[in-house]
């Protein structure tokens, strides 16, 4: 499918066509799936499923290259040519008819697949088919023994209830309207870890649970922990975050406040590989 690519790597890189092969190879994996999308869009060519697991796929390609070092913008002109390439070729290319064919395959192996791990910088979403102990068919483990991600409810915190059961929680998550760059999106930027990919706090828009309640031990009949669930905005707002980027959550305890950081890693990635 390389062949689908040539140009828009060629221009990313200053290099000859014949060179695009120098690239990381994440970006060349997230210039095929793009110009795929795009043909699809025009000529029709994949299912339903076949296009969710490319979508799912594109969003890993993509994460992976911006934690290599590229920035958000670097990455977005290169999905934009593949993109402008996928869209430019004949439906009838014989070059589509073999990205397409290579595609199905790898939806055929993808959706046998019963549960998946979408590795970020610091944190992990483990993604599953069918629910976890716990409820959840996509998690990242936090400090404390929390836990965020999607349940059939929507996007959920699970917190340890503890002497006082938790009142409250909320997600501080980056407004794009407001902050149009990520923190970790800048050149030359050295610090490192979740604390420094938080955005300022003029920077988020607050997302408060819509929901609590408590939760028994999937080991025992004992009410040990309490469910925040979130209104569906917050998970839409999540997918479209820098997946370098850091999510604060704070949860109101009887007597003092409680904070946690979760990354946004390839949420969107993960959540189309459980929702296929």
């Amino acid at each position: 499918m390389r062949v689908l690519v040539l140009l828009s790597l060629a221009l990313l890189t200053t290099a000859a066509p014949a060179k695009a092969a120098s690239v990381p190879a994440s970006a060349v994996q997230f210039a095929e799936r793009s110009a795929l999308l795009a043909a699809d869009t025009t000529c029709k060519l994949l299912s339903a499923d076949a296009r969710a697991a490319l979508t799912s796929a594109a969003a890993q390609a993509r994460g992976a290259l911006l934690r290599s070092g590229w920035s958000m913008a670097r990455a977005d002109r290169l999905g934009a040519r593949a993109a402008d390439e996928g869209r430019a070729r004949a439906c009838d290319d014989p070059a589509l008819a073999t990205a397409v064919a290579s595609a199905t395959i790898g939806f055929e192996a993808w959706n046998r697949l019963p549960a998946m791990d979408f590795p970020g910088g610091e944190r992990v979403w483990r993604a599953r088919r069918t629910p976890d102990p716990d409820g959840f068919y996509l998690r990242q483990d936090l400090p404390n023994g929390a836990a965020l991600g999607v349940t059939a409810e929507g996007l959920t915190l699970l917190v340890p209830r503890g002497e006082a059961a938790p009142s409250a929680a909320r997600l501080h998550l980056r407004d794009p309207v407001r902050a149009p760059t990520s923190a970790v999106d800048v050149p030359g930027r050295t610090a490192t870890g979740l604390a420094a990919a938080v955005p300022p706090r003029s920077g988020v828009r607050i997302y408060w649970a819509s929901a609590r309640q408590n939760v028994k031990s999937a080991t025992s009949n004992r009410t040990d922990r309490v469910a925040f669930v979130f209104p569906k905005e917050a998970a839409a707002a999540l997918t479209k975050l820098d997946p370098r980027e850091a999510v604060e959550i704070e949860i109101d305890q009887a007597r003092h406040r409680d904070r946690a950081l979760a990354e946004v890693g390839d949420f969107a990635a993960a959540v189309a590989f459980v929702r296929r």
